[in-house]
């Protein structure tokens, strides 16, 4: 007998190369990897017996990362991959894309520096979850919280509408940062309000100081470049930020044409009714959500007037 009680393993190169290739079905690594990105084999090996690898290929995106002045290392991608990518997996039959952005500000007198940034597609909703901390991995750690409750939230409405024999059941409000007993909003008693603005063609240093003399926290305007409807507000985190259409998801650094400007994010925007847009309302950090009609093709915004109140802004045609 070998030392320890093994018994020695004697194979020939035929029985060698047969008993790799089980353990290649078995483990399912090239699957895996294809979704945890450059995550640690131990890692793989964990998730490969956890899920089968045709479950994972079917139900589970890639997370995909983009970055504004911070170095992607690879302990940094796989933290992401491992945090973020544990969530959308967990809730990957819901998921269509997943966009994960990390940036930096910076100025030293910024404490909270670090943010990072989830954009979930699903089937006519747009989750978001966002946080700003002074370390990136604990931005990551509460992102990832973050999204975690608003699947499971977008979940569970999706099972009460299956069920419900009177029609989809209105999800309550995901409002990160709102105590367990605040009450939410109900979107089934809250009054729409429709208001529908001219907006002539200006430039973005326009739009925002347009913006600075607004009672909103966000600001509509033709882009007199692209002749889009285009969105400027103001940031949770402080400075200003541009949202635009596009054909796919890009962020932009600071616009150093335009003072005050912080961030460019463009995006497509399918068109949806305005029942999903405030049903997307609910799962976003802000108070507004900006998105394309189905009836105009033009991109319009709701938004939280107050208690029991909502608002639509789109332009004039």
């Amino acid at each position: 007998a070998a030392p320890g009680g093994y018994l020695p393993l004697m194979m020939t190169s035929g029985r060698r190369t047969l008993a790799r290739a089980v353990v290649g079905l078995v483990l399912g690594a090239s699957v895996t990897r294809a979704w945890v990105g450059h995550a640690p084999e131990s890692r793989i090996t964990r998730a490969a017996r956890a899920v089968p690898a045709a479950a994972r290929m079917a139900e589970t995106p890639m997370v995909e990362i983009s970055a504004n002045n911070i170095e992607m290392t690879d302990p940094m991608r796989d933290y992401v991959n491992d945090k973020i990518g544990a969530v959308v997996g967990k809730y990957g039959s819901l998921v269509q894309r997943c966009d994960t952005h990390l940036s930096v500000i910076t100025n030293p007198r910024v404490s909270a520096s670090d943010t990072c940034e989830v954009v979930v597609f699903s089937k006519g909703v747009v989750i978001r979850a966002a946080e700003a901390s002074d370390s990136m991995y604990s931005s990551i750690d509460i992102v990832a919280s973050k999204l975690g409750r608003k699947l499971r939230k977008l979940k569970e409405r999706r099972q009460g509408s299956k069920s419900s024999k009177t029609g989809p059941s209105v999800p309550e409000v995901v409002n990160d940062g709102m105590a367990e007993d605040d009450e939410p909003m109900d979107l089934e008693a809250a009054t729409l309000t429709r208001e529908k603005v001219a907006m002539p063609a200006m430039g973005v240093a326009q739009a925002l100081t347009a913006l600075g003399k607004a009672d909103k926290d966000f600001y509509l305007f033709r882009n007199a470049e692209t002749k889009d409807v285009n969105v400027v507000y103001k940031r949770n985190q402080g400075g200003t930020g541009l949202i635009k259409p596009a054909e796919e998801t890009v962020v932009d650094p600071v616009e150093a044409a335009v003072d005050g400007l912080v961030r460019s994010k463009a995006f497509p925007m399918p068109a949806q009714s305005v029942d999903d847009a405030l049903v997307c309302l609910d799962y976003i950090d802000h108070d507004f959500y900006v998105f394309r009609s189905d009836t105009t093709n033009e991109v319009n915004v709701v938004y939280k007037r107050g208690p029991g109140s909502v608002g639509l802004i789109e332009p004039e045609l």
